[in-house]
């Protein structure tokens, strides 16, 4: 993924502060932009559709087919990585039509006894849509 820095003036940022004066600047970095991240949370070993297999199947607008995957459930929050046509990955958590995922070689452990956060370095949020599961 890469990164663009702009950096711009602020209009009328000139201050005289004990007679020095001090320039301020915004920066701006594109792709780092948005929300906060969101959490996914796995729910206890015995709920219903939690911590289930799934693949990608399917084409994204990203380069190369790819489909982003979010820091957050929605199209507002930023993009991580993306996912490829049969990348699998679990699916822990479901807002709307977002599902929280854990993907990669760091895979999540499931079986919590009780609601926690997933600490998994490799997670996300992605359409509902895209996902095909995986029969146990």
């Amino acid at each position: 993924m890469q990164f663009q820095i702009r950096l711009g003036l602020l209009l009328g940022a000139l201050f005289m502060v004990g007679g020095i004066g001090v320039l301020f600047t915004q920066v701006e970095i594109e792709g780092l932009s948005g929300p906060p991240d969101v959490a996914i949370h796995e729910l206890p070993r015995d709920a219903r559709r939690n911590c289930e297999a799934a693949v990608f199947l399917g084409e994204g607008p990203g380069e190369g087919g790819t489909f982003p995957i979010r820091t957050g459930p929605g199209e507002e929050y930023r993009t991580r990585q993306g996912l490829s046509h049969g990348d699998t990955f679990l699916v822990f958590e479901y807002r709307g039509t977002w599902a929280g995922i854990v993907y990669g070689q760091n895979r999540e452990v499931c079986g919590a006894l009780e609601r926690r956060e997933v600490s998994a370095p490799r997670q996300g949020w992605v359409p509902v849509q895209y996902i095909s599961y995986i029969p146990n």
